[in-house]
């Protein structure tokens, strides 16, 4: 009986290891294709920084900028990422590697670069193993902006200022919902605090938890209270656009009342 039992033992470890190296296998790999693509990711985004710069320094030379899928691909293939693909699975490496489209629209001043390559893992049977994988940024390329007078008017028209994720834009980078004035008070008062609206401070579901603090964060104008001056609700990245931009979004009602007033 005892042998049999022995027996079984083997023949089930026999038939569950292989099962459980396999998936052990392809977690690993998922692993290392997450952190291939990010380097790539990373890498892409730096040469369309560094690109950008180069319009820019061409722009105000006034002379055509020289980027093209020749030169975004050397931007592209630094020496650490050249490496980085040489070790890895992908296909034939860096002569896998294609920038399948790679343009820069000059008349928007917007670089797009696409790379697809092949990546192998092993183990698989043919046809299976093999991932082919697409990864594509899109990027704005600084190249500067006149603006005559205080106005902020330009020949296209006027700058006005929006945040990425903002359903406004506004008349001047100083409007308060840009700057937020960020300043502590001691948590057991809060409920007593009243923004310059004269309304409440609820607690920011991002940052907050149950619990108590010794000081929280809250701005003039906000809504909420901040458990940590990090927290990304507290964080504005303010960008500066032409007004013909800008399409679908509203002015911001309380810096066109500003500047209706001192009109």
């Amino acid at each position: 009986m005892k042998k049999i039992l022995k027996g079984s033992l083997t023949i089930e470890a026999a038939l569950v290891l292989p099962v459980f190296m396999f998936f052990t296998s392809s977690l690993i790999y998922l692993l290392v294709i997450i952190h291939l693509q990010t380097g790539i990711q990373l890498s892409m985004e730096n040469a369309a920084r560094d690109l950008g710069k180069k319009a820019y320094l061409a722009a105000a030379a006034d002379i055509d900028a020289v980027i093209n899928t020749d030169t975004i691909r050397l931007a592209v293939l630094t020496e650490d990422l050249t490496e980085t693909i040489e070790e890895s699975r992908i296909v034939r490496g860096v002569s896998g590697f294609d920038t399948i489209y790679s343009m820069y629209e000059s008349d928007k001043g917007i670089i797009d670069i696409a790379a697809e390559y092949e990546y192998e893992i092993p183990l698989l049977p043919d046809g299976i193993g093999r991932l082919k994988f697409i990864q594509r940024m899109r990027s704005r390329a600084w190249i500067g902006a006149e603006i005559a007078g205080e106005e902020g008017l330009t020949e296209e028209g006027q700058i006005v200022y929006i945040t990425p994720s903002g359903t406004v834009y506004h008349l001047t980078q100083d409007c308060s919902y840009l700057d937020l004035s960020v300043r502590s008070v001691a948590f057991s008062a809060i409920e007593d605090e009243r923004n310059l609206n004269g309304e409440i401070y609820r607690k920011c579901a991002m940052c907050v938890k149950d619990g108590s603090y010794s000081l929280v964060y809250i701005t003039d104008y906000g809504n909420y209270y901040h458990a940590s001056i990090s927290c990304v609700s507290l964080k504005r990245t303010v960008i500066a656009v032409d007004i013909s931009e800008v399409a679908g979004l509203s002015a911001c009602s309380r810096c066109s009342a500003d500047q209706e007033s001192e009109n």
